[in-house]
């Protein structure tokens, strides 16, 4: 389950690093008199992400789109007619950024250097240029220092968290199909759980993303194990709901995998042992039920064998 102390976390940290990350630019930019102290704000507060490394890639990725930005506003002012005056400037500028904001969302804070560059005045834009590259980039350099001294959390460690999480709500997923199967079928789905589930496989992806390269192979391969053995929860569901098939030998049938995603999520090695014990192969059981089962079964013993 996702506490409440869980919930509100990520939300504590982001504010108290965006806090720290804002009042230290502010100091530097009185201390060396940069101009742009707005923009360099921005920089270090919308830099900072729910892990350090997913800040340190999200620096990189400021700079980068900012350097683009400024580009493009600088020569939509410089090689259009100047009678057509700065609202055209603009209206191409942001077109064009915002073209390439779509098919890389990370660049969207290129947004802001282009738009600041367009509707500035041409005869200082190149040095109104450099310094908000200059402030942008000491804005990015400390959010990335303030994420990783300030409450630091590393995407391994919110990849682990996060994956227990997943992992309890598929076990509860699977309780309420025992209890469905006890029940004839009624009340499977749980809203409850299904968002449970949706929001920690959500944060999972989040950290898996954030990931250094050397880790994100058996990270990548249990996302995909875990998105299918919920897909397959999701089938044995209709199976259930359709009244397709008999339900009492349903429930002994997922018993195993529950215990499995349950030793799982708790890193029980003796447990993990255990075999699964599912008879995917009975002939008296529907083809839609053989099929869910033989992916739910097949898909649990994949999480029990990756490499992380």
């Amino acid at each position: 389950m996702i506490d409440f102390d869980d919930k509100y976390r990520d939300a504590v940290r982001r504010g108290l690093q965006a806090a720290v990350a804002a009042a230290a630019f502010f100091v530097v930019a009185r201390a060396y008199d940069l101009p742009e102290v707005f923009v360099g704000t921005l920089s270090a507060v919308l830099i900072l992400s729910a892990s350090s490394d997913g800040s340190l890639k999200s620096g990189f990725d400021r700079v980068l789109s900012t350097l683009v930005g400024s580009a493009i506003a600088v020569a939509c002012v410089f090689t259009l007619p100047p009678e057509w005056g700065t609202l055209i400037a603009l209206g191409m500028a942001v077109a064009v950024m915002a073209f390439v904001s779509v098919l890389r969302p990370n660049w969207q804070y290129g947004l802001v250097a282009t738009i600041a560059l367009s509707i500035g005045a041409t005869h200082d834009l190149l040095d109104v240029t450099v310094d908000r590259l200059v402030s942008i980039g000491i804005g990015a350099a400390i959010g990335i220092v303030v994420s990783f001294t300030v409450w630091p959390e590393r995407a391994a460690g919110r990849y682990q968290r996060h994956r227990a999480d997943v992992l309890t709500a598929l076990t509860g997923r699977l309780a309420r199909l025992e209890a469905a199967a006890r029940d004839g079928g009624d009340d499977i789905v749980s809203p409850e759980d299904d968002r449970e589930y949706h929001v920690a496989y959500g944060k999972l992806l989040e950290a898996k993303d954030a990931k250094s390269v050397g880790e994100v192979s058996g990270a990548n391969e249990e996302v995909r194990a875990i998105r299918r053995v919920y897909n397959s929860i999701i089938i044995l569901d209709r199976v259930l709901e359709d009244g397709a098939c008999g339900t009492a030998e349903f429930e002994p049938m997922i018993d195993g995998v529950r215990k499995r995603l349950c030793a799982l999520a708790e890193n029980d090695g003796k447990a993990l042992s255990d075999e699964i014990g599912c008879p995917v192969d009975e002939p008296d059981l529907h083809a839609a039920m053989r099929f869910g089962m033989h992916e739910l079964t097949t898909e649990t013993g994949r999480l029990s064998e990756v490499k992380r």
